[in-house]
């Protein structure tokens, strides 16, 4: 078999699939990257904090793990949500396994696989009056919805300072 009969049956790199956790905020849906988030749990016994970022919900034991948990809405401009039963938390990978991070959601839908050629990028597509759309890494649609895919990088880099020599959040 010559050199040139082998390349072709090596079959064409399939399109690369993109896994995304899609959570509702303020009637906004969002999503994250599979890799970006280490679990999903209940929303548990929130305990607030005093003189902290209007951003942060407070913290809550998990495991023997203090998480800090985070307000997306409040952190995006969004408008504040009422905490209800079956919200959740989504744990966050932000790189550190030191840093034990959260935030809240409303509802969370089924993981999606999306090709990463069919996700749009934010910039041109996002209306600029949107206080949260410079948080936006790109765009993906489900049955007609968008949901918007956040840069955690972006977001959180403000929050947390540690979060600046992390190299896993892209």
């Amino acid at each position: 078999m010559s050199f040139e009969e082998a390349l072709e049956a090596i079959p064409e790199e399939t399109e690369k699939e993109e896994g995304l956790l899609p959570f509702r905020i303020a009637g906004e849906w969002f999503a994250l990257r599979i890799e970006e988030v280490k679990e999903i749990v209940p929303l548990g016994r929130i305990t607030r904090v005093p003189n902290v970022h209007a951003g942060v919900a407070g913290i809550m034991n998990l495991r023997g793990k203090i998480i800090v948990l985070y307000d997306i809405g409040v952190i995006l401009g969004l408008e504040g949500r009422p905490e209800k039963r079956d919200s959740h938390v989504l744990i966050l990978d932000l790189g550190d396994p030191e840093l034990e991070v959260g935030i809240l959601s409303e509802e969370i839908s089924q993981i999606r696989e999306v090709s990463r050629a069919s996700l749009e990028e934010a910039p041109s597509l996002i209306e600029r009056d949107r206080p949260w759309s410079s948080n936006i890494r790109s765009i993906a649609y489900f049955n007609g919805k968008a949901i918007n895919i956040l840069d955690l990088r972006r977001t959180f880099l403000p929050l947390i300072p540690d979060l600046e020599g992390s190299s896993s959040v892209s």
